[in-house]
């Protein structure tokens, strides 16, 4: 449940994030939007990710009743939660990294 909630919670983070986007980008220095601009592809480009790792734990919740359906579903969850965390953490800005910028 925790991992549904946490994953779907990513479309609201984009949502705002793009927001932000728009009114900090004039307010900063050149290499700044650059990593502005990589970190907004990085979350645009893998949100999807999120949006299954949710989709899937929602459908393990409502199958849990049913042996069959059930089967794969809590271990796939985790396993496409374990990819979002590092998809997360690799979106990360830079203040939490030390190597360049990579454009995407």
């Amino acid at each position: 449940m925790i991992c549904t909630l946490c994953a779907a919670s990513a479309w609201p983070v984009l949502y705002f994030g793009q927001h932000g986007y728009n009114s900090l980008y004039p307010q900063i220095d050149t290499e700044s939007q650059q990593w502005l601009d990589a970190h907004m592809a990085r979350a645009e480009r893998f949100i999807y990710i999120f949006y299954a790792a949710a989709a899937l734990g929602l459908s393990a919740l409502a199958f849990r009743r049913s042996t069959k359906a059930f089967a794969g579903l809590p271990a796939s969850t985790l396993a496409l939660s374990c990819v979002s965390l590092g998809l997360g953490a690799w979106i990360a800005p830079r203040r939490w990294r030390s190597q360049p910028l990579g454009i995407p």
